[in-house]
């Protein structure tokens, strides 16, 4: 059958995503952004190349930032795209900061993945940020990568819901640009597991609150955009959190 995108371009459905990206690449925002454009319908960056072609419900599982951070983020990113407070609320959006999760114990996993079935209707996303946090297993030993693959294709089909996972990418060489999986922390077998992978290779920025990442997008079943520069730039209110941010798509780039 043809493949059926929960975002356009971006996330195929009932797929296993990583987006991976150095630290401070704005990765959790960008996240936060597809996961809120899913359950709301609307586009992921206010760009209409990534549309959502049905809302969906979208389950968030932080396993970093606390839960006031990230609902302020959420408030932010809500007001970009002319959302309110009330109208966040009101969507079908899920939230876990519980900080005990193993996705290395596939009992957990799928005890996990059979409540999230029965819990939330019309599920079509799970974000969990980051990896490193969700397990306890060496990220370089092929085997036990394995194993942690395999549990979240268990949760991936169980719930039947693309699962998205922010992931950290090495200081990438020359080749590593070419082909930005092979960055990836950890064993190469994580690479060899995912459906599909984005990656944020950081720009120079202007400011410390603007973010300008080169993007590449993998998708092993289907068509890829071409690489682009994406920028965020955040805007603190009276109490110093994120008060609203803007997105934008400065063209598509080349491999230069």
């Amino acid at each position: 059958p043809p493949m059926q995108w929960l975002v356009d371009g971006l996330v195929p459905s009932n797929s296993f995503i990583v987006l991976g990206g150095a630290p401070k690449t704005c990765k959790s925002w960008m996240a936060l952004d597809i996961g809120m454009s899913v359950a709301l319908r609307e586009p992921c960056f206010s760009r209409s190349d990534f549309t959502v072609q049905c809302p969906k419900s979208v389950l968030f599982i932080m396993l970093e930032d606390a839960a006031a951070n990230i609902y302020g983020r959420v408030r932010a990113i809500g007001k970009s795209k002319g959302i309110s407070v009330e109208q966040l609320q009101a969507a079908p959006m899920y939230f876990r900061f519980n900080r005990e999760l193993d996705l290395g114990d596939n009992a957990q996993v799928r005890t996990l993945a059979n409540r999230i079935s029965e819990s939330i209707p019309d599920l079509g996303l799970i974000v969990i940020d980051p990896f490193r946090n969700a397990h306890a297993m060496d990220e370089n030993d092929s085997n036990s990568v394995r194993e942690l693959t395999d549990n979240i294709k268990d949760l991936r089909d169980i719930t039947q819901a693309s699962v998205l996972i922010t992931h950290h990418l090495r200081k990438m060489s020359k080749q590593d640009k070419e082909n930005p999986g092979f960055a990836l922390r950890g064993s190469g077998a994580i690479y060899g597991a995912v459906d599909g992978l984005i990656t944020l290779a950081d720009e120079p920025k202007t400011t410390s609150a603007e973010w300008v990442n080169h993007v590449k997008i993998r998708i092993k079943a289907g068509r890829e955009p071409d690489p682009f520069l994406l920028s965020l730039a955040v805007s603190d209110g009276p109490d110093n959190r994120a008060n609203n941010v803007s997105w934008s798509v400065s063209g598509y780039c080349n491999d230069q």
